[in-house]
């Protein structure tokens, strides 16, 4: 399992990168991080952990890579994890884009009791 990380324990056919064991394998944080970059349509279940900022600051990515994340991310908390690794303008807007979306689809979908 990778350290940096979360992917549920299973078999997966993943398009452009083949079988992903991670039941019997552990699965390497290079593997995992180019999971991690494919869209979300293709494969949902990958989440960042507490450690990952440190190691996508290891990755040193460019401003324009760090934008595709942050469009990619799929939570308030995934998108400010992202946001701290470039300190350009343009990423800083297109975090800031990104958590009024997340804010404005969570007024209009309260959750249901």
């Amino acid at each position: 399992m990778s350290k940096y990380f979360n992917i549920p324990p299973g078999v997966y056919n993943v398009p452009k990168l083949g079988r992903i064991d991670t039941i019997n394998n552990n699965l390497s944080n290079e593997k995992a991080f180019a999971v991690y970059r494919l869209p979300r349509r293709v494969f949902p279940w990958i989440k960042l952990n507490k450690e990952s900022a440190s190691y996508l600051k290891k990755q040193k990515l460019t401003a324009e890579e760090v934008a595709q994340l942050i469009n990619n991310a799929v939570s308030i908390e995934e998108v400010e994890i992202l946001g701290d690794l470039s300190d350009t303008q343009t990423v800083s807007r297109i975090k800031e884009t990104k958590l009024k979306a997340f804010k404005n689809s969570n007024k209009s979908n309260p959750p249901k009791s």
